[in-house]
């Protein structure tokens, strides 16, 4: 028994796409929101990490002071 093909008018299969096309422009949006959160994170892992090797440097400076007495 064949399975039966519903005919949908061009202008239904329209809005369908349409709809289609709304929902990946908010994925989009989503990604672009996704990838600058990143980038600020990113950003923050960087001056943490630039930071950690000053205090590791001026520790070091420190300790070396302190055992050249």
């Amino acid at each position: 028994m064949p399975k039966k093909i519903k005919k949908i008018s061009n202008e239904y299969f329209g809005i369908i796409l349409e709809d289609i096309n709304s929902k990946f422009d908010i994925i989009k949006k989503g990604q672009l929101n996704l990838s600058e959160k990143f980038d600020r994170l990113e950003e923050k892992v960087d001056r943490n990490y630039q930071e950690f090797i000053g205090f590791r440097d001026e520790t070091r400076s420190n300790f070396k002071t302190v055992l050249s007495i």
